[in-house]
């Protein structure tokens, strides 16, 4: 397994265990609200928050509810500048079984989880659907290129790692081949896919082919269908099978 899989495949799930957080948010807000009762309280006070950075200010508002009780709750939305001040009205759900648990009928602090939530996880499920549709158009270039690609032989020079890529603590190894064209005199290098043994071994002839893509010579694909199959599989890292 490439490591853009293992990316893809991460991101999904980030996406799918955000979302799930924010649906959870939504359905808890929408569950209070379904069974919450509406009315007005009063601000009294202001309490600072130091749990949080910056500095809040949340609200102490006290109601009346439904059976004629005085209750007094803090709310959980603070902000700084405060919002209110002493004396103000607001409007409140409260649960006639659990009053003290009101909240104040305000859309950030009933829903801004939930889309907060979601809106990460739709960005991860972007990324991954990105990322999975850039690895397909890929795949589908090169199986192109090994069908319709130009073919030419390139002059084998070395085999080297790939520094710029470390999996379980092993660089890949690069097969480079360079090529000069035969009207312009332009002598270009190519690099093989990442191999996770070392191929020198089994190059046996000093060309080995290489596809260029007909309407994008920059575009191209090493032929490393010489070496051995069983070993290109399984000789790339755990996390990478």
């Amino acid at each position: 397994m490439k490591t853009s899989t293992l990316l893809t495949y991460l991101f999904s799930l980030l996406c799918l265990a955000l979302m799930g957080v924010g649906y959870g948010f939504y359905y808890n807000s929408a569950r209070f609200i379904d069974r919450a009762t509406e009315t007005q309280g009063t601000v009294v006070e202001l309490v600072r928050s130091r749990s949080a950075m910056p500095l809040n200010y949340h609200p102490v508002v006290v109601f009346t509810d439904a059976f004629n009780r005085t209750v007094e709750f803090q709310a959980r939305q603070g902000s700084n500048p405060a919002r209110f001040k002493r004396g103000d009205k607001v409007t409140l759900l409260y649960d006639l079984n659990e009053p003290q648990q009101a909240k104040l009928k305000d859309f950030s602090g009933f829903w801004g989880a939930a889309i907060g939530f979601s809106a990460a996880g739709l960005g991860f499920g972007l990324l991954a659907a990105g990322m999975a549709l850039s690895a397909m158009l890929a795949q589908r270039r090169e199986s192109r290129l090994k069908v319709h690609g130009l073919p030419i032989l390139a002059r084998f020079v070395r085999v080297e790692p790939n520094m710029s890529t470390l999996v379980e603590g092993r660089h890949p190894f690069q097969i480079v081949l360079k090529w000069q064209h035969p009207e312009t005199d332009q002598v270009r290098t190519f690099r093989s896919d990442d191999l996770w043994f070392n191929p020198n071994p089994y190059i046996e002839s000093a060309k080995l082919t290489v596809k260029l893509d007909r309407k994008n010579p920059s575009r191209y694909w090493v032929d490393t269908g010489f070496l051995p199959q069983k070993l290109l599989a399984n000789s790339r890292p755990k996390s990478l099978r």
